[in-house]
């Protein structure tokens, strides 16, 4: 479901269920959002760039409602699913937005409805991946803290393309949270100390996720590799996040320079033609000398 803008603003402060995952590594690279741009993202330094997927997911909300309404209708007589607010616990740096919460005679769990477009649905072959297991999780752990209720299940509803909805029960999981909260605490150390976080964790979670869900995890063959392969890895990682911030800047530089030449009359000449030549790719150098070329 989508986010209000008071909902995205609480977790500029804190982590959500939906970012715990890749706070603990366990996002597939295509979603291309880990620890370290969250950061860059939570601190004002870079906001996180719209990827591939942003078109797909934007088109999934409305069917998420759709998929919710099916849910509804399966419901045991006398139970009934409501709509949530962002729950915080931990100060406010906890945070879950649950898609529904359901109540009736036999109890209360949440359900989390997912629209699994063709681009993923190979990760689903054997139930929920990693990822969404780890966001149900954190939904539990927030709402059995804020509420003090004890919340236990977490179901996920899919709709698999190009198969109907489906719903499965997740369970709580101790030591996956466990795991999961070490990962977000080092994460809130970054934020708070404003401290670049590891392009690949090191903490416990990183080699508990490898152990206990080597077939889900994005990144297992890394424990099979001698370790001069991995310290290769680590730097090429880094590198490659470092790039990514520097085009980043680059381009931000660009567009202002392109704003202001276009001002610029007053100090260069011509300010709309020195911006028409240096937006074709004319070298800065020769546009700054274009009054005394011409």
């Amino acid at each position: 479901m989508s986010l209000t803008d008071e909902q995205i603003a609480l977790r500029k402060k804190g982590i959500g269920a939906s970012e715990i995952a890749a706070i603990a590594g366990l996002l597939p690279e295509s979603y291309d959002t880990s620890a370290l741009t969250l950061w860059l993202d939570k601190t004002g330094r870079e906001p996180l760039s719209e990827s591939d997927f942003a078109a797909h997911m934007e088109w999934g909300h409305p069917m998420e409602v759709v998929i919710g309404e099916w849910y509804r209708g399966q419901l045991p007589q006398g139970h009934r699913a409501t709509d949530l607010q962002t729950i915080q616990t931990n100060g406010g740096r906890y945070l879950a937005t649950p898609d529904l919460l359901v109540s009736g005679p036999t109890g209360q769990w949440l359900a989390q409805i997912k629209n699994v477009g063709h681009r993923v649905a190979h990760k689903w072959v054997d139930g929920p991946p990693v990822y969404v297991v780890a966001q149900c999780q954190w939904e539990l752990m927030v709402l059995r803290e804020e509420l003090g209720t004890r919340f236990d299940r977490n179901d996920v509803v899919a709709s698999i393309a190009p198969t109907p909805p489906q719903a499965g029960r997740q369970d709580s999981h101790p030591e996956m949270l466990e795991e999961l909260k070490k990962a977000a605490d080092q994460f809130l150390f970054c934020l708070t100390t404003d401290t670049r976080p590891a392009v690949n964790g090191h903490g416990s979670w990183v080699d508990y996720f490898a152990r206990e869900f080597p077939q889900k995890n994005s990144t297992p063959e890394l424990l099979d590799m001698p370790p001069g392969m991995v310290n290769l890895l680590d730097q090429y990682d880094t590198a490659r996040d470092y790039e990514r911030e520097a085009i980043s800047h680059r381009k931000k530089l660009r567009n202002r320079l392109l704003s202001e030449l276009g001002d610029a009359a007053g100090f260069i000449g011509e300010g709309w033609r020195v911006k028409r030549k240096w937006s074709r790719g004319t070298p800065w150098v020769d546009v700054r000398r274009i009054n005394s070329d011409e």
